[in-house]
């Protein structure tokens, strides 16, 4: 079939224990703090956008988590904070550019990011002034950072580093 550039079966299996704790404290009536911790997975797989058959592997996280979460005003007022870290290996990027089948047009495939970090704060406020009147308002603040990836740049392949057993800069 024509419609799809690969063609055959393949095969992929993954499986892992992904735990999580958490803590929460009540100060009192109106304000609960919490903690939390927890390992992810994602399973990695075959990535079929392409002529050649890439394989990507599983993708890991770690995520730490503090919080508050409190009522003022007669419950008139909701206030929501919390800070988090998540800590990834192998990161499943969907990347745009690689052109496996030579035909001049670019495509998708998927790869792995080495290492990846997350460090974010969110704040949420939700008010009630008036039985007919709502507010919500929320920020958040994102500091993500990719510490290794290796990829073919379509625009600059020069750039890169050759790789004997691909036979491309990457």
């Amino acid at each position: 079939d024509e419609s799809f550039a690969t063609q055959g079966v393949f095969s992929f299996s993954a499986s892992e224990t992904t735990p999580r704790i958490a803590l929460d404290y009540n100060l009192n009536d109106d304000w609960m703090l919490y903690a939390s911790a927890a390992q992810g997975f994602k399973a990695g797989g075959i990535s079929m956008f392409t002529v050649l058959i890439d394989y990507f592997d599983s993708e890991f996280v770690d995520s730490f988590e503090i919080g508050a979460k409190g009522r003022l005003a007669d419950d008139r007022v909701r206030l929501t904070a919390s800070m988090f870290l998540m800590d990834y290996t192998d990161l499943q990027l969907n990347i745009w550019g690689s052109d496996d089948d030579n035909d001049g047009i670019p495509g998708f495939s998927i790869v792995n990011a080495g290492e990846s970090d997350i460090l974010g704060i969110e704040v949420g406020l939700q008010a009630l002034p008036t039985e007919r009147l709502s507010l919500d308002a929320g920020f958040t603040w994102l500091d993500h950072e990719i510490n290794d990836i290796a990829t073919i740049d379509p625009i600059n392949p020069e750039l890169g580093v050759f790789d004997p057993v691909l036979g491309v800069n990457i």
